[in-house]
């Protein structure tokens, strides 16, 4: 968790997968853990086309929190790993930043095998209750 003496964001990075032209939406919560109301705004310093956000700035409340919406849109897009960052900037000039990592994967090969019978495999005991065993043969 991020924390700098202001406030306090719910995750350290925020990292998505998604298919190829596709979209997907995710949040960030930011806590004030002040007594008193916090001013801020938020930038993204490279501003990349496949990220952004709903709230720019805002005011929190005394020990109050806000979600920020995320829209991350793979559309034409390749596969491969897209990185930014936003950064916070408090009323008193205390900025934190947080990674944001978008990975595209068309996820090929992942499931070609899912009503495929497995062979030389064995598992017990079926059911199992807080362990199990593995044999591959």
């Amino acid at each position: 968790m991020l924390l700098n003496p202001r406030i306090f964001f719910n995750a350290d990075t925020l990292e998505v997968t998604l298919m190829p032209d596709s979209t997907l939406y995710d949040t960030l919560i930011i806590s004030n853990i002040l007594r008193f109301e916090l001013t801020y705004e938020f930038e993204i310093p490279s501003s990349p086309d496949w990220l952004s956000f709903d709230l720019p700035s805002g005011l929190l409340p005394p020990v109050g929190t806000d979600t920020l919406i995320f829209a991350f849109d793979a559309s034409g897009l390749d596969n491969g790993l897209y990185e930014s960052e936003i950064a916070f900037i408090d009323m008193g000039g205390m900025r934190l930043s947080v990674p944001i990592v978008m990975r595209v994967s068309s996820g090929e090969g992942l499931m070609d095998d899912v009503n495929t019978t497995i062979t030389g495999l064995n598992v017990y005991p079926n059911p199992f209750y807080n362990s199990m065993n593995i044999e591959v043969y």
